[in-house]
């Protein structure tokens, strides 16, 4: 999913291919993964699906103070986590890059994020807040929505100063939308904030996924992830 051997990460997937030898389950389906190793550390959400040509929104928050990662998925609680993932999964360091990856293997499937509200303190002791409030509700389904038309700019200095897109990855800025992976085989791209985050403070996230039209014949999926690879 575009995040596989990154040193030092975690990952939330949005995964829309089964990988039988990773034991993944038939159905669409979100969790958390360490990208040294790509092993699953959290069991799968259930997701429908989410190749219906509808964007789905995603919240995720870090509490600081008790060491929790949680979020949700169109409203659908996931996995939390808690402890030492500083030193479990960052090497160690405070200070994290965030960004999102997407891929498409030997299948295809248009495959978009697009920003809607960030909480976060920067390395450099810099605090952003933009867009709108994040609060994960209670399990509770809700259905696949519309585009948000006031998104945050992500490329424009939004994610903390510069960012790197990558690989096969564009930007639209009227609509604020990353596309990840065009509509094509052996795509992989991805966007990366360029100053890390301090997660001595809370952060949250919340943005919108789209994963295209190809249900069961598409793929592979996106990510959001959390690293800090030294290249």
């Amino acid at each position: 999913l575009g995040a596989k051997g990154l040193e030092n990460g975690l990952a939330l997937e949005f995964d829309t291919h089964q990988n039988v030898r990773r034991g993944d389950i038939a159905q669409d389906h979100s969790g958390w993964f360490d990208t040294d190793n790509y092993s699953a550390v959290s069991g799968p959400l259930k997701l429908g699906n989410i190749e219906d040509g509808e964007w789905h929104n995603a919240e995720l928050t870090w509490d600081a103070e008790t060491q929790t990662m949680n979020y949700s998925v169109d409203g659908l609680q996931g996995a939390s986590l808690s402890g030492n993932l500083i030193d479990t999964y960052f090497g160690g360091s405070d200070f994290v890059y965030f960004g999102f990856a997407g891929a498409t293997g030997g299948s295809s499937n248009l495959q978009q994020v697009q920003a809607l509200g960030l909480q976060a303190t920067f390395e450099d002791g810099s605090v952003v807040s933009i867009g709108e409030s994040i609060t994960i509700e209670p399990a509770g389904s809700t259905d696949g929505g519309e585009a948000t038309s006031n998104p945050v700019n992500l490329v424009n200095a939004n994610m903390g100063g510069d960012v790197f897109l990558n690989g096969n990855a564009t930007y639209n800025e009227a609509t604020g939308i990353v596309t990840l992976t065009a509509d094509a085989p052996e795509q992989i791209g991805s966007v990366m904030a360029a100053q890390r985050i301090d997660l001595t403070a809370d952060f949250a996230l919340s943005f919108n996924v789209f994963l295209g039209t190809k249900n069961a014949e598409g793929a592979d999926g996106l990510v959001f992830v959390l690293h800090n690879d030294p290249v």
